[in-house]
């Protein structure tokens, strides 16, 4: 059996291509994040898709509740049991941050609600014309957790959102409530798609699908992008490797971009001219 003596998550990785300064002193030990405004939003939608994916796989709950062949009766179930755990997952929002403003959890279930909308639309469109079996059959996977063993001594460990049969294929999916992110997304769903398919033993499809107010746009990457994508993450975590043994000093960012995002901007290691 293999020894890790390193273990990364992919956050963790991803983190190392935006600034590896960023990701040094996470590693050690150091209480640093980035953050992109309010994650509550994205934290709903999460929960709810996780919640409504599972529910789907539960054959006896869906047929009961839904017919295929009713379009609107199916756009019916799909949006009012979006809704009922949104409304769900705000409500114990709200009972966890007490002392919360009401007013912002308010306007997060309002942003999330318009969200879910727009996926509503996209998983109406892909049940159309399937039936109640073919729809529960396709997801196959929710918020499952992986690990993938990356180069000699380090092992990266993660969790994909959602894995779904589309016709022949299998579909893994990565949702994003905020904007196109390709070069960093690419490699988040890298490693996933090869986690997965060591799981799995069979092949995937990454995607991710941005989700705004009123659509989802949905991005996915060849076989070729991922393969040349992998060879960058073995690169960087080798780099990375190093500069935790001391044989390399890790690089530091130093982007407005980047670094007005990162807790670790004010320590007096990351605010020094010194390299």
């Amino acid at each position: 059996m293999a020894i890790f003596e390193y273990r990364f998550s992919v956050s963790e990785v991803v983190s190392a291509f935006e600034c590896e300064m960023h990701f040094y002193l996470k590693k050690k030990g150091f209480n640093v994040n980035f953050y992109y405004g309010s994650s509550n939003v994205g934290t709903l939608v999460h929960k709810v898709l996780d919640r409504f994916a599972k529910d789907f796989m539960e054959p006896s709950l869906f047929t009961a509740m839904v017919s295929t062949d009713n379009l609107s009766s199916l756009d019916k179930f799909i949006v009012e049991k979006l809704y009922s755990i949104l409304y769900y997952e705000a409500k114990e929002a709200k009972n966890i941050n007490k002392s919360h403003e009401h007013r912002k959890l308010n306007a997060d279930f309002e942003l999330a609600w318009k969200q879910l909308e727009a996926m509503a639309v996209y998983f109406l469109e892909y049940s159309l014309g399937r039936s109640s079996e073919e729809i529960t059959n396709a997801f196959m996977y929710s918020e499952k957790h992986f690990e993938l063993p990356i180069i000699d001594s380090v092992i990266i460990s993660g969790k994909f959102d959602l894995l779904m049969k589309v016709q022949d294929s299998i579909k893994l999916i990565d949702y994003k409530t905020r904007s196109e992110d390709i070069e960093n997304d690419i490699i988040q769903l890298t490693l996933y798609k090869l986690g997965i398919e060591r799981s799995i033993k069979k092949s995937v499809t990454p995607s991710v699908l941005y989700i705004s107010k009123s659509e989802v746009q949905e991005i996915s990457f060849s076989d070729e992008e991922v393969e040349e994508v992998l060879k960058q993450i073995k690169l960087k975590v080798a780099e990375m490797i190093d500069c935790l043994e001391g044989k390399r000093k890790p690089i530091r960012m130093s982007e407005p971009k980047v670094c007005q995002y990162c807790s670790a901007r004010k320590l007096k290691i990351c605010s020094s001219k010194d390299q």
